[in-house]
């Protein structure tokens, strides 16, 4: 595999990040799910079981944060979650402690550069 390409398993933990800034965008008083203590830590050990309700409710997430005024940064996230599905018909299901790793790495590059782009992201 060609070093610039991410891993499966990187790229399911940039889907989180995606999943989890365009959940909280959405959510009232940023009280998202994604955001709770362990939620991550949860879908880096699963990725397919814990993000599979996310993906399903992606489109509700999206209209509700246009609906908040937050259409340009909704808009842009629901955008970019099909370049961050892992390659196959599915999500990986377990992940072992090097995928995980590989996860949390990619969960930490794509907020980065959320934050950058959108400081209110932050």
């Amino acid at each position: 595999m060609p070093a610039d390409k991410p891993s499966d398993a990187e790229l399911c933990g940039r889907l989180y990040a995606a999943l989890a800034a365009l959940q909280k965008l959405s959510a009232p008083g940023n009280n998202h799910s994604l955001g709770r203590p362990g939620a991550c830590a949860k879908a880096a050990e699963h990725p397919e079981r814990q993000l599979r309700e996310h993906l399903n409710n992606v489109v509700k997430y999206f209209v509700e944060a246009r609906k908040q005024g937050k259409a340009e940064i909704a808009t842009e996230l629901f955008g970019s979650i099909p370049g961050l599905l892992p390659s196959g018909n599915r999500l990986p299901g377990d992940l072992d402690h090097e995928k995980r790793e590989q996860f949390c790495k990619g969960r930490r590059a794509q907020e980065e550069s959320l934050q950058k782009a959108h400081p209110a992201l932050a």
